[in-house]
């Protein structure tokens, strides 16, 4: 009997406590792992997308703080620029990948700055352009991602200068190895005079230093005599956009440059040598009347244009008829004759080898049949598609109130007799070309008639 009630006993205890670690094992919290933090992209937050694009403009900054010229070598080798001294220093941008991989090779993803023929221009160097508020006019749009890379379309706008296509191969002469044009050392006696001559040969010796100078404060001051030079070299300025594919990957909390690739269709190294390759860039209009500064530009030119038109009111018939007489015997008469009847000569850049081409007299509002322009409706001045900084042209619409004479002479006393048939209204399309004369004010170099109508 005991032995039985000691059994019973030390079962029920091993059930109780059996029961005991059950219930303590069911009842206890389970610790789940911390979540893996998520980490945001471009893709998955407008903040990162934001940053990306900050990023990305301040790239182009640096790249562009260069000029094509500056980067041959870069662009021959596919060398990546990497001097820590450099405060525009590209290394620092691009991705450890694109470093380790493709630093020395010229299919190198990272496309430099490069000397492009485009609008008339070959152009060498480019500056950022920036709004009103000082910010970089570079638009990077993000496209999507591309395995650990995020793409974007980016279009950087830009002032290029250059020299005209005529005077840059007369400058500039082409390796017979890597195709790569660079200025003349040697120019022949017959080529350009000394003066021409000897500003090309300051402006080689203060590139090759440019290169060389490891002092970038210095870089500056050589910079700007560079371009003291070109200005009495006639080089010019346009305004164009640059498109680019980028990718960019995220490294650390970092972005870096992957790939910066021109927009065109056969974007290889052997192609982009070759200067007329320029798919990937557009034209601009020189004067944005939404940048205060430029718009005070055409305001000023607009104003000569109109003064201009208004002063050619003063000729009438008769005046016409004598004009064209003094117009055709030489450039002093013509421009006496303008003076005496009060037309300001101030206006007019004129010179005896190119009057008469620059302002035929068949191009003088007063066309044959009117006997005197009364007015104009207006005078509509817009920038032509050409305009660049050396060459200042302009579309100019203009609509005056004419009066008509069917005689061969009229007066104010021929009007009741019908002689006269009254007036009507003309419409005038011109192109009109401005320049600096040598008091170096804006005037009047070129007016072409385009087209002549009457309206009514």
């Amino acid at each position: 009997m005991n032995k039985k009630l000691k059994l019973l006993t030390l079962s029920t205890l091993l059930a109780v406590t059996v029961s005991g670690v059950g219930c303590s094992l069911f009842e206890k919290d389970i610790e789940e792992p911390d979540p893996i933090p998520r980490i945001e992209s471009p893709e998955t937050s407008i903040e990162e997308d934001r940053a990306a694009q900050e990023f990305i403009k301040n790239y182009f900054v640096d790249l562009f703080s260069k000029s094509a010229e500056e980067y041959t070598k870069n662009f021959i080798e596919g060398s990546i620029p990497n001097d820590p001294n450099d405060p525009n220093s590209l290394a620092k941008h691009i991705a450890t990948r694109t470093l380790e991989e493709g630093d020395g090779n010229p299919e190198v993803g990272i496309h430099f700055p490069r000397i492009v023929e485009f609008g008339g221009l070959a152009m060498l160097d480019y500056k950022v352009m920036r709004d009103n508020g000082g910010n970089p006019m570079i638009d990077a749009s993000y496209i999507g991602k591309t395995g650990d890379s995020f793409l974007y379309y980016v279009k950087v706008d830009v002032k290029a200068t250059g020299l005209p296509i005529n005077l840059f191969y007369k400058y500039y002469e082409q390796d017979e190895n890597t195709l790569i044009f660079s200025q003349k050392s040697e120019f022949g006696e017959e080529d350009i005079g000394n003066d021409e001559k000897q500003l090309l040969n300051n402006r080689k010796e203060l590139l090759d230093k440019l290169v060389a100078e490891k002092d970038y404060s210095e870089r500056n001051n050589i910079r700007q005599k560079i371009r003291e030079i070109e200005e009495k070299l006639n080089f010019d300025e346009i305004k164009v956009q640059l498109k680019y594919d980028v990718e960019i990957v995220r490294e650390g909390n970092a972005y870096k440059v992957l790939t910066q690739k021109e927009v065109a269709y056969k974007p290889s190294f052997k192609n982009r040598k070759f200067i007329l390759n320029n798919e990937f860039i557009d034209r601009l209009p020189y004067l944005d009347v939404n940048i205060q500064d430029e718009n005070n530009i055409f305001q000023q030119e607009q104003k000569v244009i109109q003064d201009f038109f208004n002063d050619l009111l003063k000729l009438d018939r008769e005046r016409m008829a004598l004009l064209r007489n003094e117009w055709e015997v030489s450039l002093g008469r013509f421009e006496r004759f303008l003076e005496t009847v009060g037309i300001n000569t101030n206006l007019y850049i004129l010179e005896e080898e190119t009057y008469k081409d620059r302002f035929s007299i068949l191009a003088f509002p007063l066309q044959a049949g009117l006997l005197r322009l009364t007015g104009y409706e207006n005078i509509n001045v817009t920038v032509h598609p050409g305009y660049s900084k050396n060459n200042k042209v302009y579309f100019v619409k203009a609509s005056a109130i004419g009066e008509s004479a069917t005689g061969i002479i009229a007066s104010e006393t021929l009007k009741s007799s019908g002689v006269i048939e009254g007036e009507d209204i003309y419409s005038y399309d011109y192109v009109v070309r401005l320049d600096y004369n040598n008091e170096r004010n804006l005037a009047v170099s070129s007016i072409k008639l385009d087209e002549f109508l009457k309206i009514n």
